[in-house]
């Protein structure tokens, strides 16, 4: 392989471990979003007292017995379950961090020293 071709190869496994770091923290964000959701709507279902819920067919809130449900302490949609949906993004957390692990592993051999993520 010429010099030329290396720098090229190297050049693009550069550019593609950027954008799967950043891909990465794209699900994270999405990830830490949805659990906070579940989160806070399992603990009102677990103590519903002082709470009302609002039951639509896109969207299940839950408020306080004053009927202001404002901004509701937690909320549920029907794509939050979607299992289809759920098992892509878990997928693709796993698959995004063997990528940025395969990139990292050949970047330090040709010694640009990114180290290694901590996941």
């Amino acid at each position: 392989m010429t010099d030329e071709a290396e720098a090229a190869a190297q050049l693009r496994m550069k550019e593609s471990h950027r954008q799967q770091v950043a891909h990465l923290e794209t699900i994270k964000n999405e990830m830490h979003q949805l659990g906070k959701e579940w989160a806070e709507f399992a603990y009102v279902l677990r103590n519903p007292k002082g709470h009302v819920f609002d039951v639509g067919s896109t969207l299940i809130r839950i408020g306080k017995p004053d009927g202001n449900l404002g901004k509701p302490p937690a909320q549920l949609r029907p794509t939050d379950v979607n299992w289809d949906d759920f098992s892509r993004l878990l997928n693709d957390f796993q698959d995004t961090i063997k990528e940025i692990q395969r990139l990292e592993a050949g970047l330090n051999r040709q010694g640009f020293n990114v180290g290694i993520s901590d996941f």
